[in-house]
């Protein structure tokens, strides 16, 4: 019998090495411990950069979630606290062998470290998708309730952003405090790049938060001239207002009290708040934490590449079975090494409950082109797509579609951004959006966080935006209702 596949999120290019753990925790029972249900995922595949579930176990996963939020309110609060005590534990492991000179160990210590590492991440990881089950139904509770108390749209758009909004600051504001910050410096004091008192802080600004470009197996830190690059674009800004801005997202908890005090919110509301932002927050630092794990244990991915006689992308596609096989033979056969550069192109996971199948190669292609037949048949022309309201305004301008973050590069200040989702790695294409809108994701998404803390319109959850749309088309984004309209295809 065919499973009837759903695809639940799309991230472009992932290192096969992280993105494996999921079926590799599902079939060790880890999503069971951590849900505290005898529930777990059977079927799960990766290809052209998305992930899918089996629609009938997906929505199993719903059920049982809602079942035991109502039967025990601040069951999900729980999970995520859970949840953060994981993100921490694995960042706190990982920290610890950062200076480590890997190159004096023997190779069974490094096997060690190893194990322990994938053991830490596949608990880390498990909890994940659970977002994505949590946003299909607890946001539209909160949002209800706050319709029946308010009318005014902008306010209630204001509102719901405050009250979905973190509670806590993340790197990424810490990290555009600081540049705002440097910018400021610039400008007021009439700076060269070339001041060596501007190029220090630029050098520090690199030590403290460059590994914010990471994307976990995959290091490019930023440079010297991507900074520069980023000061110069805010530089024309209201740079004092730019940071009041930021400094008001630190108020965060204070407005929202005021909030739930003035609309009178029933202590359910506020529990799904309490949630919302625990849930927000985690889910905004896993991927801060892909970003310190990769900058932690650099030396170590090194050394094992090292002594693999691989490049650092090869070892980021490996399978465990084929790292086991290094430690246990310690070499890596030239088979495993073709498969190795085929899958540095791009790879294709496939596992229902049985075996965890890896595709490549021509296989691969195959694969893709029937998944394209069928993706391309469903997409009709549309003049308007619909999605959620993240950050409000209205913005009318061009398209720059961004599969994933390679393609960050691309985007030119004032267009519109146009991808799947967002992370980290997306940070400086969406600095210089006009507005952003995403295929998926909710009002916890990353793109709705980012995007309330750069003030710019964003419209989430439209499931087609990467689809319908095209790189220069004329659109106009109305985040206040979360409807984007095609005003003139560029072809």
């Amino acid at each position: 019998m065919p499973v009837n596949w759903v695809q639940v999120t799309k991230t472009g290019r992932v290192p096969l090495l992280l993105i494996s753990i999921f079926p590799y925790a599902y079939k060790e029972g880890l999503l069971k411990k951590f849900l505290k249900a005898n529930f777990t995922i059977h079927y799960y595949r990766r290809v052209l950069g998305a992930t899918y579930f089996n629609k009938e176990e997906w929505d199993d996963y719903l059920k049982l979630i809602k079942s035991k939020e109502n039967k025990s309110p601040g069951y999900l609060l729980k999970l995520g606290k859970e949840f953060e005590k994981r993100n921490k534990e694995i960042v706190q492991f990982c920290e610890r062998y950062k200076d480590v000179d890997f190159s004096r160990w023997e190779l069974q210590g490094i096997e060690k470290i190893y194990r322990k590492l994938i053991d830490l991440k596949k608990k880390w990881l498990v909890p994940d998708y659970t977002y994505y089950i949590i946003d299909r139904y607890l946001p539209d509770v909160l949002i209800a309730e706050i319709n029946k108390k308010l009318k005014n749209e902008k306010r209630f758009n204001e509102i719901i952003g405050i009250l979905t909004g973190l509670d806590r600051p993340t790197l990424i504001r810490q990290e555009r405090l600081q540049l705002l910050k440097l910018a400021k410096l610039v400008k007021e004091k009439k700076l060269s790049f070339k001041n060596k008192r501007i190029q220090r802080f630029i050098k520090d600004h690199i030590k403290k938060y460059g590994f914010l470009n990471y994307y976990f197996y995959y290091y490019q830190p930023y440079t010297e001239k991507e900074i520069e690059k980023r000061i110069k674009r805010i530089l024309p800004k209201e740079l004092k207002e730019e940071i009041r801005k930021i400094k008001i997202q630190e108020k965060n908890k204070e407005l929202t009290q005021k909030i739930i005090q003035e609309l009178n919110l029933s202590k359910k509301a506020q529990l799904i708040i309490k949630t919302l932002k625990q849930w927000g927050h985690c889910l905004n630092y896993l991927d801060e934490a892909g970003c310190l794990i990769s900058h932690y244990l650099k030396g170590l991915h090194s050394e094992l590449a090292k002594r693999m006689k691989i490049s650092h992308k090869m070892l980021a596609e490996m399978a465990f079975e084929e790292i086991d096989e290094f430690f246990k033979k310690g070499v890596i056969s030239s088979r495993t090494k073709v498969k190795l550069k085929q899958r540095v192109k791009k790879y294709g996971i496939l596992w229902q409950g049985t075996e965890i199948k890896i595709y490549s190669g021509k296989e691969l292609e195959k694969w893709e082109e029937a998944e394209k037949r069928k993706t391309e048949s469903q997409i009709k022309q549309v003049d308007q797509l619909k999605g959620v309201a993240a950050s409000s305004g209205i913005v009318k301008a061009r398209v720059r579609v961004l599969e994933s973050y390679c393609d960050v590069a691309k985007m030119k200040r004032g267009e519109i951004l146009v991808s799947p989702k967002t992370n980290p790695k997306f940070v400086p294409a969406m600095e210089k959006a006009s507005a952003i809108i995403t295929d998926e994701g909710g009002l916890l998404s990353h793109a709705a966080i980012i995007s309330r803390e750069l003030k710019i319109p964003c419209v989430v959850g439209t499931k087609i935006a990467t689809r319908a749309l095209k790189d220069g088309d004329l659109v106009k984004v109305d985040a206040n209702k979360g409807v984007v309209r095609i005003i003139k295809n560029k072809n």
